[in-house]
């Protein structure tokens, strides 16, 4: 597994290595430019463009679920095999604890699968970040922070509610995945509200949408992240939840320039529903009226944020 690893890093670092050398607007806008517009190709190396630098670009999402796949796939094989012939205190305690044995199997594959990732993702974030190339209006503005906030919380209230009204799928990890229920509330917590949007928010956000925003514009892009982040998913109620979330994601990377933000609202999106759940108060946002007041405060939520950052955009005479 190790040797596995180290090979497609030795891989990926030769496929990206153009990146290495690349100027910090790379991945910024130049100051002053309109929104809707990509960088300025004159400042993009020959080493980045045409079908390489695309490559480039897909490569890290696409490796990053490759590793995660195939990492989760030999745990699992490992898991039933020792389970089935390893040592007879070994084999009691992997039966019985079931659920705690698949919780470490996806972090430790999760956390394997983001290794060779970690020196692109820290070149692109820092690119992304650099004040040379501009800044963001809405970087470190407590109402952009606040109205992301509202429109993450607001969101996810609606569509959770309204998919299980609908009755397509269920509303927990409980019931979606029942091994897991024998894991303490805060285990399962930290595990899908904390520590996998990290990962996802990494690899989707930090990599794939940096990437994206050094050739295409900021339409084009959040779309795209959006769209590869609801096929990750592999399911088609999640997948469709997951593409308007990650639109949501990309567009608050995109006004605050901090991948804490995306981040923030991921853990939000993850851990409202387990939360609301545990407390048993679920039950009374699936209520058509609280559907709808979810829905017109997430509308308003979402019209006060683009009218503020239009403001400060035309006040301030700087980019988004």
């Amino acid at each position: 597994m190790v040797l596995c690893v180290h090979a497609f890093k030795t891989l990926y670092a030769r496929q990206t290595a153009p990146f290495a050398s690349a100027p910090s607007c790379l991945f910024r806008q130049e100051r002053g430019a309109p929104m809707s517009f990509p960088v300025n190709h004159k400042n993009v190396p020959s080493e980045v463009s045409g079908r390489a630098g695309i490559r480039q670009i897909l490569m890290p999402p696409l490796l990053f679920v490759l590793l995660y796949d195939l990492l989760q796939t030999a745990c699992l094989l490992m898991y039933r095999h020792m389970k089935a012939s390893g040592p007879a205190a070994l084999s009691s305690f992997l039966k019985e604890k079931p659920g705690l044995c698949m919780a470490v199997m996806a972090v430790s594959s999760m956390a394997a699968a983001l290794l060779p990732l970690l020196g692109t993702g820290r070149r692109r974030l820092a690119a992304f970040r650099d004040p040379a190339c501009g800044k963001r209006a809405g970087r470190g503005s407590l109402p952009v922070w606040t109205g992301l906030f509202f429109c993450a919380a607001f969101l996810c209230i609606f569509s959770n509610a309204q998919i299980q009204a609908m009755n397509i799928v269920s509303d927990s990890v409980y019931t979606m995945q029942p091994i897991y229920r024998e894991l303490p509330f805060p285990v399962i917590l930290l595990l899908f509200s904390v520590f996998s949007p990290f990962a996802e928010e990494f690899v989707f956000r930090g990599i794939f949408y940096t990437g994206l925003r050094s050739r295409f514009p900021v339409p084009l892009s959040v779309l795209c992240s959006a769209a590869l982040f609801g096929i990750y998913h592999m399911e088609a109620v999640q997948g469709t939840y997951a593409f308007f979330m990650g639109i949501l994601f990309a567009l608050a990377m995109e006004l605050t320039g901090d991948l804490r933000a995306p981040w923030l609202l991921h853990c939000i999106s993850n851990g409202l529903p387990l939360i609301l759940s545990c407390l048993g108060v679920w039950e009374a946002f699936l209520q058509r009226s609280f559907r709808i007041t979810a829905f017109v405060c997430f509308m308003l939520s979402a019209g006060v944020l683009a009218a503020f950052t239009a403001r400060k955009k035309v006040s301030g005479g700087q980019e988004l």
